[in-house]
């Protein structure tokens, strides 16, 4: 079963705030059409993203649902979990947000 390495293969490919408005702001002068195609594949990937099994995030939730019905106890580890998924999702939009100011000004 592939995992996050199979779906980011190179990590410029990932983009944060900064670089997703970047890239908004050149398709908003452009048609219609291409706009229209930025903020579906914009919503596309938040969707994506969203359903990844991290705990902070909804599929984090849903995991941590299942696993509750099949083993009670794996409540107690549930707020230490997310509390760690915050942290690795808030260093991981740091990171974003400083490799795309370095791709906007180099």
């Amino acid at each position: 079963m592939p995992g996050f390495p199979a779906l980011v293969t190179d990590v410029d490919q990932l983009s944060g705030i900064v670089g997703i408005v970047a890239v908004g702001g050149t398709q908003f002068g452009s048609t219609f059409t291409s706009l229209l195609t930025f903020s579906v594949l914009i919503n596309i990937s938040l969707a994506v993203m969203n359903l990844l099994p991290l705990p902070p995030l909804d599929g984090g939730r849903i995991l941590f649902c299942v696993l509750e019905k099949i083993y009670r106890p794996v409540a107690r580890i549930e707020i230490p979990v997310t509390l760690a998924g915050w942290a690795l999702v808030l260093g991981l939009m740091a990171y974003l947000t400083v490799q795309d100011v370095g791709r906007i000004l180099a």
